[in-house]
């Protein structure tokens, strides 16, 4: 498997985990608050809205121009969050669940037009996939706790949900 195919596949994985975990949560369950200020909602809108800008910047990266995500600061980032999250607080869940699918694809479909080269061990690229995907696992560890689930659950799904598009109701 190439370095490319790997990161490309632990993202999506991360991310089906994601989904997988949140399709039983009842509707009315999403806008619970837990996590701070935030619901299960908004947490999917914070993935959603980090995935929708780093779709952008990976365009950016094939350019070979400096991504904006460069520019912020790990002391930032709960600054950060709070603007992202607090643009989509109001939204429906229906739209939080299509927004976050929908910027995921975006987002691979940045990271598929990729060259190999950049995928290599050490590069940019693959650092933000590996973050990528540490960020939907922490979450979903986060959900998985909030919710009493045990902690493998979503992760070994049978091959049935294979292309389906989990994020609908």
């Amino acid at each position: 498997m190439s370095d490319k195919s790997e990161a490309i596949g632990q993202v999506r994985g991360t991310f089906k985990e994601l989904l997988l975990v949140v399709r039983d949560i009842p509707d009315e369950r999403f806008s619970e608050i837990w996590f701070g200020e935030w619901s299960t909602k908004d947490l999917l809108a914070h993935l959603a809205s980090w995935d929708e800008f780093a779709a952008e910047d990976l365009h950016r990266v094939g350019r070979g121009h400096i991504p904006c995500l460069a520019a912020i600061k790990r002391e930032e980032l709960d600054r950060w969050n709070e603007f992202f999250t607090k643009l989509r607080k109001q939204w429906p869940l229906v739209q939080v669940r299509f927004e976050s699918q929908h910027c995921h694809e975006q987002m691979m479909e940045a990271l598929n037009a990729l060259p190999e080269s950049m995928f290599a061990s050490g590069n940019a690229v693959a650092n933000f996939c590996a973050t990528s995907s540490a960020h939907y696992r922490e979450h979903v560890q986060q959900i998985k706790s909030w919710y009493n689930l045990p902690l493998s659950y979503g992760r070994k799904e049978p091959d049935r949900w294979a292309g389906t598009n989990l994020s609908s109701s």
